[in-house]
């Protein structure tokens, strides 16, 4: 595990060490709701967009099986990488409730911090506390029409209420 990792979560019983609160809080949700929408598969699969083989919640399958628990540590390295990287793109991300911090960290987990960024005009309207609009905004996307829907519209209610 890379030295930003254990210092937020840890290496004994998965739980944080020196995160701050609204981080930890953050991550749970998203770890939740990403479980939600990736669903777990102990074998491997074929992601439908590309044909790649995906195993556990999304991960690229590097064997044929794998376990709920490593699945989750794996899911956990990642969100943390991508909270160093919000934290590092996204000056106003550390003030946001963890609820709202954890869309952002759902959205760049399926879809990549470059797919995140390209929501401009969502994370604008985000930075400057207009929530509704940031929510409405997320809607207006291939990734809500097409690719997401329920994921998409679940985010965005949870951006909007500023409820998990």
């Amino acid at each position: 595990m890379k030295a930003a990792t254990v210092l937020l979560w840890g290496l004994v019983g998965l739980m944080p060490l020196k995160a701050e609160p609204i981080m930890n809080r953050a991550l749970e949700i998203a770890e939740q709701s990403t479980k939600i929408y990736e669903s777990f598969s102990p074998r491997a699969y074929p992601d439908p967009a590309d044909g790649r083989m995906l195993i556990g919640y999304g991960f690229d399958a590097k064997s044929n099986t794998i376990s709920k628990e490593v699945a989750t540590l794996l899911l956990r390295e990642l969100q943390v990488e991508i909270v160093l990287q919000l934290h590092e793109k996204l000056p106003f991300f550390r003030e946001l409730s963890p609820v709202r911090q954890s869309v952002l960290i759902e959205m760049a987990y399926q879809m990549g911090i470059a797919g995140l960024m390209a929501f401009k005009k969502t994370l604008l309207l985000i930075e400057g506390g207009s929530f509704k609009d940031a929510a409405a905004e997320m809607l207006d996307s291939k990734w809500a029409r097409e690719d997401s829907p329920a994921r998409a519209s679940d985010l965005s209610d949870r951006l909007r209420q500023n409820r998990f």
